[in-house]
């Protein structure tokens, strides 16, 4: 029997929520490789079975407890902060600790990370970002973010004649990912007063949306700005599919899901030179990059290209999905599984059997 804990970095509501809750079993448990999955959090609230894995409401100070009664042989924290000090903080003897981290923003990196065993990076920048605290670079392993070639492909026009009729403007540009600083929708913003009244964003994401209708007030385009808290998971192949283009002109990101979501649904995609360079964008090959994302006349310039340049268009069309195979779900699943193996047998041999002290952040 083999026993895996999972402490994730929002409740399993949350993902309901999103409309991928279902999927949060093969996402915790890559081709079932685990007999058992556990989800030991202090963000539930009640015990039960949830997607095939068993919910058990866990404190920070009851994990250590929990592992060797349930005799978990890996724990998996899913954020480099809350809960990689959790992890970190409160390990038991010979069951490895791994840390997923998904951000590039310092401060969601706890120096905890030190003390965890393996660590998952998803792009070389994050890699770079973790090599602050944890010192052992063989033990910092590439698993990148991944996406179903099944559900993520282009579709019919007759399947977004909802969102057409929606959404009456020639051109559509979309943006998607939390409404924060560093995803830089107010340059979109900006841009559409310069692109004119076929313009419109539809913008997606998780966030406060006021500052941004009070930001496109400002710029009086407010009648071709809509923002949107969050769509189910299978709802996007339509929303790629409809889009003229995809505009995330990101000034800082560590993978972007939406970029390779995007590329897989043949979407035409504008977005920095920054966030282009681990998800394998190159410019006019299959998508616009653009190496200032805040030069708001580059900005418009581009977007109007990449709604408007038939020549380009088709070029990267043809090349979008292919770029970014890569990243298919069942090559990362089986990368991840790999992983897995390879813990198991350190841990056998007694890799993971160290002293540890305790931490104070």
């Amino acid at each position: 029997m083999k026993r895996f804990a999972v402490i994730p970095s929002d409740p399993l509501e949350e993902y309901e929520k999103k409309g991928t809750g279902h999927l949060q079993e093969e996402y915790f448990n890559p081709n079932n490789f685990f007999d058992e999955v556990y989800i030991l959090s202090p963000l539930e609230h009640r015990e039960c079975e949830m997607f095939g894995m068993k919910v058990i409401p866990t404190k920070d100070r009851q994990l250590k407890k929990r592992l060797k009664e349930l005799s978990i042989d890996i724990v998996r924290a899913y954020d480099g902060h809350k809960a990689c000090d959790m992890a970190c903080g409160f390990k038991q003897n010979n069951v490895p600790v791994v840390v997923s981290v998904h951000d590039i923003r310092p401060e969601n990196l706890y120096k905890s990370i030190k003390y965890a065993d393996i660590v998952f990076s998803v792009s070389a920048e994050v890699t770079q970002l973790v090599s602050n605290y944890f010192i052992n670079s063989e033990r910092i392993w590439y698993l990148p973010n991944r996406i179903n070639f099944n559900t993520m492909q282009p579709i019919s026009n007759s399947s977004y004649s909802d969102l057409s009729k929606a959404y009456p403007f020639k051109f559509i540009v979309l943006q998607i990912g939390r409404k924060s600083p560093e995803k830089n929708i107010e340059s979109i913003i900006r841009a559409l007063s310069i692109l004119g009244e076929d313009y419109c964003l539809i913008s997606i994401g998780s966030g406060d949306a006021e500052p941004y209708r009070n930001f496109a007030a400002e710029n009086k385009v407010n009648n071709r700005c809509f923002f949107i808290d969050s769509i189910k998971n299978t709802e996007l192949p339509k929303y790629y599919s409809f889009a003229s283009c995809l505009c995330n002109p990101s000034i800082s990101e560590a993978m972007s899901v939406a970029l390779i979501e995007a590329l897989a649904c043949r979407c035409i995609v504008v977005t920095s030179e920054i966030a282009a360079k681990s998800v394998n964008i190159n410019n006019l090959q299959n998508g616009f990059t653009i190496k200032d994302p805040r030069n708001i006349q580059k900005l418009s310039d581009i977007i109007k290209s990449a709604c408007t340049d038939q020549n380009a268009i088709e070029t990267i069309r043809n090349n979008s999905r292919k770029s970014v195979e890569c990243f298919e779900k069942t090559l990362i699943d089986n990368l991840e599984v790999d992983y897995y193996k390879n813990i198991l047998d350190k841990k056998q041999k007694g890799d993971f059997k160290k002293p540890f002290l305790k931490f104070w952040r």
